[in-house]
């Protein structure tokens, strides 16, 4: 079975729709599948990130009379995309195409009928509407009876949703099965404010839970505009750990006590580890992930990142680490919303549809 990812990746996009892509690929690729990816060459993207395991497809970073808002649900030209994928795939043909982008929509999936018989979307905006084979929606939805309502003449797609079908790293499930690490001395931070430039919050927020009785790890990427400050920080202070474009968010998640920062696809990951958190939205798509995981009890969401002085992630956390039967709630209910196994069994849906045995 062949299969091609459209996703990108940038600074202002973040890296999340491009990473859960690489996971769902690397699931499909034990099965057996070939899988391409189709990127545009935006900047802080991860095309030799992708380009490391699949053949990537480059696009181009802009296109003719595009408006670049640098907002993640920003309309690109899809005939545009469309025209260039053509033209870097030269003729090639594909069971399946997986869209994760808030800028292309029904159009474009229509069309992409050239390239595959076979669509799956994956979104995190419930209102938007849909044309594919399968829709898949990683997140607890307040009405799923609701979401992503059909067109009319459209066939209903089947629907992947909740954490159950969390596109999450094999590494996660492995972790999950291991019993967690004594307490040693003070409580652990983690902190990951994405890969976009909501990190250039960072060093604020630091300083202030450095007035805290805890130790800190600060997952942070490489081209955060924040970056040389928090090396500053870390030098001097000993309670803080840098981890920079690390691949080991399942190590530091199993070893913290409480997380703080994006309120993205990350809730499954530490959903399935069991971590806590005190989270904002970065982007108004983190704004029904944050909300849904307060009402299922394992977070305190604070809002719209871009409104909150480091204080109030300081008072946040100062506040659940004084309780520890609030803070044990939260892990058990966290834990049982999901397994980390998503990402195989949406794998098996693909080649069970597309007509192709499994290994």
């Amino acid at each position: 079975m062949r299969v091609l990812f459209r996703a990108d990746a940038s600074l202002s996009l973040g890296y999340g729709h491009v990473m859960r892509c690489l996971t769902l690929a690397k699931a499909l690729r034990e099965l057996g599948a070939d899988c391409h990816f189709a990127s545009r060459a935006l900047r802080g993207g991860l095309g030799a990130r992708i380009a490391e395991d699949f053949p990537l497809h480059e696009l181009p970073a802009t296109y003719a009379g595009e408006q670049t808002s640098g907002l993640a649900e920003a309309p690109i030209p899809e005939k545009e995309d469309l025209d260039h994928l053509g033209t870097v795939l030269e003729g090639q043909r594909f069971d399946w195409v997986v869209l994760d982008h808030y800028g292309l929509g029904m159009q474009w999936e229509r069309a992409a009928r050239a390239f595959a018989p076979r669509l799956l979307a994956i979104d995190d905006l419930p209102q938007r509407r849909h044309c594919v084979n399968a829709l898949l929606d990683q997140n607890l939805l307040a009405d799923e009876a609701e979401a992503y309502p059909p067109s009319r003449g459209e066939e209903l797609a089947v629907r992947l949703f909740g954490p159950g079908y969390a596109l999450l790293r094999p590494e996660f499930a492995r972790f999950r099965r291991k019993p967690r690490p004594a307490v040693d001395g003070k409580p652990r931070l983690l902190l990951f404010f994405g890969g976009g430039e909501g990190s250039r919050a960072l060093p604020g927020v630091v300083r202030e839970l450095l007035s805290l009785p805890v130790s800190i790890d600060v997952v942070v990427g490489g081209a955060s505009a924040a970056l040389a400050e928090l090396r500053a920080l870390a030098a001097v202070e000993p309670a803080l750990r840098l981890h920079v474009d690390t691949q080991e968010m399942a190590a530091l998640m199993w070893h913290a006590d409480l997380y703080l920062g994006a309120g993205g696809s990350v809730t499954w990951e530490r959903a399935c580890l069991g971590l806590p958190g005190v989270v904002a939205a970065f982007s108004e798509n983190q704004v029904s992930i944050g909300l849904a995981g307060e009402r299922a009890g394992i977070q305190r969401y604070l809002g719209m990142a871009d409104a909150l002085p480091g204080s109030a992630w300081r008072d946040a956390a100062a506040d659940l680490l004084a309780d520890t039967g609030v803070l044990h709630g939260m892990r058990t209910r966290a834990a049982a919303l999901c397994d980390g196994a998503g990402a195989e069994r949406v794998a098996r849906m693909m080649f069970e549809a597309g007509g192709a045995d499994a290994h």
